[in-house]
């Protein structure tokens, strides 16, 4: 029994001090601004290849490939309209991670708007159980790494195609997404207005809501703390206040389980103006939720995009409530 108490002891020195150091290590280049870095990763394009793979009366729907000039490829999807008036308002969607490029498939066709997605390079599993949660928020900060680059590289390709109308180019970030869209939109300079869908700032209210969902090993202030110091360069209020005088949008639910009210709240004061949040009573939005998915894009598009709305859409102003 002793030898058993003192093992467990032992191990857990052997964990704390391996966690300190970490911690340690993250949070000396957690300080630093990346933004530089984003930007010099990304480069510049220097070749775009896309190939239909879908088109009815309405869109058609072309997966792309993007070579950036340090050695970046970013790949996704991008729908087109095929009727309308040229040129076309853009939007760049930042979906969550389980979704991706695939978020297009699940978006009503609109005939006046051009939406882009791309492959994220995440291909981990999402396990925060036990100490996998430490090399799970490590894989994250890679990928997030090479993400926001990423998304740049598509906004450049986006904002330089003949039909779209460049004073209208919008990034709309969906949940996680908002870790890398709201840096992107941010740093790219041709993107007008950023809409943030049931996401907010404050990374470490955000993991520590989830912690007992994700099954996180740590008390919930602690995995909110270590989430935190991780993914430190991904947070949104970090560059929200730089997105002025562009347009931002939010559209969030109050009592939203994965991202907390106080989260929405932090995002939105960190942002200047001009700015609007909306508080919407929905679940949130989960992959494969097409009528989740559905009723939230209506919203921004009676709101942002008024002449794409779709006629005799059911009114669902009764849903709208604050927190």
């Amino acid at each position: 029994m002793r030898y058993r108490l003192r093992f467990f002891r032992r191990l857990s020195v052997v964990v704390l001090l391996g966690l300190g150091i970490i911690s340690i290590v993250v949070f000396r280049y957690s300080c630093r601004d990346y933004r530089s870095s984003f930007l010099s990763e990304k480069g510049g394009l220097i070749s775009a290849e896309a190939k239909e793979i879908a088109r009815d009366s309405l869109t058609r729907t072309s997966d792309f490939t993007l070579q950036g000039s340090n050695g970046l490829i970013v790949r996704g999807r991008m729908r087109t309209p095929t009727r309308g008036t040229i040129p076309y308002p853009a939007v760049l969607v930042a979906s969550g991670i389980e979704t991706g490029h695939l978020v297009i498939e699940m978006l009503d066709e609109r005939p006046s708007v051009i939406v882009m997605a791309i492959r994220y390079p995440y291909t981990g599993e999402l396990d925060f159980s036990g100490l996998k949660a430490i090399s799970t928020l490590l894989e994250l900060r890679e990928a997030g790494m090479k993400t926001i680059p990423s998304l740049l590289l598509a906004l450049d390709y986006l904002s330089d195609l003949p039909d779209v109308d460049t004073n209208d180019v919008a990034v709309a970030t969906v949940s996680y997404g908002t870790f890398v869209g709201v840096p992107a939109a941010v740093l790219h300079p041709r993107v007008k207005r950023l809409i943030v869908v049931q996401g907010g700032g404050n990374i470490g209210s955000v993991v520590a809501a989830n912690a007992h969902r994700l099954e996180m090993p740590l008390p919930p202030k602690v995995s909110g703390w270590l989430g935190e110091l991780f993914l430190k360069p991904f947070e949104p209020n970090r560059y929200i206040t730089d997105f002025a005088p562009r347009q931002l949008f939010m559209v969030n639910s109050p009592g939203d389980l994965l991202f907390p009210d106080e989260s929405a709240k932090s995002l939105y004061d960190h942002a200047q103006e001009p700015k609007e949040i909306i508080w919407y009573s929905s679940r949130h939005v989960m992959p494969g939720e097409l009528e989740i998915i559905k009723e939230l894009t209506e919203i921004v598009v009676e709101r942002l995009y008024r002449k794409q709305a779709i006629p005799g859409d059911r009114d669902s102003s009764s849903r709208f409530d604050r927190p």
